[in-house]
């Protein structure tokens, strides 16, 4: 989330913002709702040293694309091969070698559906610790 809003007042090294609402606003919810249906108020860290009256843009501390991939493709596929070669040793153990390749296919997919949900968990949790860190990332409009 990019979003501009105006510095209403400070404290400390946090910036109370007043900011136009967008489509966005309906699925983040980190901003307290007020000021009528247009406009909310947020608090967010202020790294750039805004002041009262400035026209700042704000982001949050959402889990970034990269970590999103590692998580939620990289996991499942390495849990994917792992399980592949479960399933390849159970089928040696069993003496099974001539159905080896429904043993791989399916421990495979088991171990990928398990990683895939430990995986969404852990994003899930992760983002709850990131959340409620909106960061001003710059001065758009410096007041006076």
């Amino acid at each position: 989330m990019n979003e501009w809003g105006k510095v209403v007042s400070l404290k400390g090294k946090t910036a109370v913002l007043s900011i136009q609402k967008s489509d966005e606003c309906e699925k983040c919810r980190k901003c307290r709702q007020g000021r009528g249906e247009k406009e909310m108020v947020a608090e967010a860290r202020n790294k750039v040293g805004a002041e009262i009256g400035d026209t700042v843009e704000v982001s949050d501390q959402d889990i970034n694309w990269v970590e999103r991939v590692l998580i939620e493709i990289g996991i499942p596929l390495s849990d994917g091969i792992i399980g592949g070669f479960v399933g390849f040793m159970l089928a040696k153990l069993f003496h099974k070698e001539s159905m080896q390749l429904i043993w791989i296919a399916i421990t495979a997919m088991i171990f990928i559906v398990i990683s895939y949900i430990i995986s969404k968990k852990l994003l899930i949790e992760i983002n709850k610790l990131k959340t409620n860190k909106l960061v001003v990332t710059s001065i758009i409009h410096k007041e006076g």
